[in-house]
C-alpha cells in the first residue's frame, strides 16, 4: 500500500508543473519529470475542442487529471496531458498520434499554433 501512496504523492506534487510550451516548430507537453511529449507543429493535421467521453479502461485519469496514454471508445489512443479527464479537451491530431490537452487560454493557444502552422 505504501508504494501506491508514494506514486500518488509524486503525481500530485507534479500537478503544478504541467506545461505547454511552443518553441520554434515544436509544441512540448510536460508533466514534471513523469511525462514529455514533443509535437512538430508542421505535422499537425487538426486541432479541435471536444468532449472525449468516458473510458472504463483508461490507463490514468482522475477527475481533474488525465496523463499518459488513454484509450477512448470513439477516438482511440490519446496521449493525454490535461487537467480534465473527458470534458473540454483540446484534441491535436498528427499523422502518428493524437494528443489531449487543456490550456488555460484555449483560444489564444490555438491562434498561436495556427500562426506557426501557417493556417
Amino acid at each position: 500500500m505504501v508504494p501506491i501512496g508514494i506514486v500518488f504523492l509524486v503525481i500530485a506534487a507534479c500537478f503544478p508543473t504541467m506545461r505547454y510550451e511552443v518553441e520554434g516548430t515544436n509544441l512540448t507537453l510536460t508533466y514534471g519529470p513523469l511525462l514529455r511529449y514533443t509535437i512538430n507543429i508542421e505535422e499537425i493535421k487538426s486541432i479541435r475542442h471536444r468532449d472525449v467521453g468516458f473510458s472504463p479502461v483508461a490507463s490514468f485519469r482522475f477527475p481533474g487529471l488525465a496523463i499518459f496514454r488513454v484509450l477512448y471508445p470513439e477516438i482511440g489512443l490519446v496521449k493525454m496531458c490535461a487537467t480534465a479527464a473527458s470534458n473540454g479537451i483540446l484534441l491535436i491530431e498528427t499523422e502518428s498520434a493524437k494528443y489531449g490537452l487543456s490550456p488555460a487560454n484555449e483560444k489564444e493557444f490555438v491562434v498561436e499554433l495556427q500562426k506557426r502552422m501557417g493556417k
